[in-house]
């Protein structure tokens, strides 16, 4: 059950945990808000009931949600998002037999719970974290929520449709030699993002047989700024601005090594997964979940926020592609065995048989 309008990774792990619950047996309905672009997506593969989600106290959207239980006998209610758990909370107080869990996508950075959202929280039988990262900070600014009820499930990913690419190749498509090595980032082209400490890194690495591409979408003056930056530090030939794609699997398949700076304590880190899975080695920001994903040294390094570190990891695995080529094998079979949909579903099955 979700109720937001737009689709992005919070959607996106939504309809990866649908797929593995119902490749693992499980009867799955979705309930997601009308006229949005969730809904479109959904009831090709589901059976979906969109309802008008106007607030967290819509009367309207609880009765319809008390209807669906009856028809479908519903067990397990697993919401995203605060708003939409108050409605599937409300609607299960009418069944004893009915329990509700919310994933938390995002880690809390301030500010203890109200009264009336610990109350919520208590109705709640688990709270579902994809990461330790933001599993220790719900605990830390909601103490008086059981620990034991918050737990740890990893997002997971699409494992099967990112290997088996077979569409166009990225270096044919921007026109890059064979033997450059080609760095990625992928995400917003924003401060949040570590957009300018990338690039003032890709700098001191030169000179570098080595390209870059930066895919996302421009935020945008900051992405003029940075289009700015690129010429005046002289690697417009170097750097591809290669804006927001949905074919994520032609990215990570293309590209030699995924450099990911985030200034952000990541809550996940689905883009380092998306990477690693394709056998690509990583280098990232020790902030968040993205110390959980990598290993310094084995599947790649973790490194501070400033551009000497990274350049130093970029000419490393510049120089040493038989390291890199080692790392990115460590990388594939980590995400294999804990980044999986259909690991992260074994683990959701267990959660819901344990709170029946």
């Amino acid at each position: 059950m979700i109720g937001t309008n737009i689709w992005t990774g919070a959607e996106q792990h939504v309809y990866n945990q649908a797929c593995g619950l119902r490749d693992a047996g499980c009867s799955v309905v979705i309930i997601v808000r009308r006229n949005t672009v969730p809904y479109e997506r959904f009831r090709n593969e589901f059976k979906t009931y969109a309802l008008p989600f106007i607030n967290a106290f819509d009367l309207i959207t609880v009765a319809a949600i008390v209807w669906i239980i009856v028809k479908e006998k519903l067990n397990i209610i697993h919401t995203h998002h605060n708003k939409v758990s108050w409605l599937a909370v409300f609607a299960s107080l009418l069944f004893s037999r009915v329990r509700v869990l919310n994933t938390i996508h995002m880690v809390q950075w301030h500010g203890k719970s109200s009264r009336v959202r610990l109350w919520l929280y208590g109705r709640l039988a688990a709270i579902v974290c994809p990461s330790e990262t933001v599993r220790r900070s719900f605990v830390h600014f909601n103490p008086l929520v059981g620990e034991k009820k918050v737990v740890t499930v990893y997002n997971g990913i699409d494992i099967d449709g990112l290997k088996n690419y077979t569409g166009i190749f990225l270096r044919d498509e921007l026109g890059i030699a064979p033997e450059t090595l080609l760095f990625g980032s992928v995400g917003r082209i924003s401060p949040d993002k570590g957009t300018d400490i990338l690039l003032d890194a890709f700098a001191l690495a030169q000179p570098l047989a080595a390209s870059l591409v930066l895919v996302g979408a421009d935020e945008g003056e900051f992405g003029v700024e940075m289009r700015a930056k690129v010429a005046t530090l002289g690697l417009t030939d170097k750097v591809f601005f290669y804006g927001a794609t949905k074919d994520i699997a032609k990215i990570m398949n293309g590209i030699d090594v995924l450099v990911q700076p985030s200034r952000l304590r990541e809550s996940f880190g689905q883009v380092l997964c998306e990477a690693m899975v394709c056998g690509k080695p990583v280098i990232a920001t020790q902030n968040g979940a993205q110390s959980e994903i990598v290993t310094d040294g084995e599947a790649g390094f973790l490194v501070e926020l400033n551009a000497d570190d990274i350049a130093e990891r970029m000419l490393l695995l510049a120089q040493d592609r038989i390291m890199a080529q080692k790392m990115g094998v460590l990388a594939k079979v980590k995400v294999e065995e804990y980044f999986s949909i259909r690991a992260m579903c074994e683990k959701m099955v267990n959660l819901y048989r344990m709170v029946l």
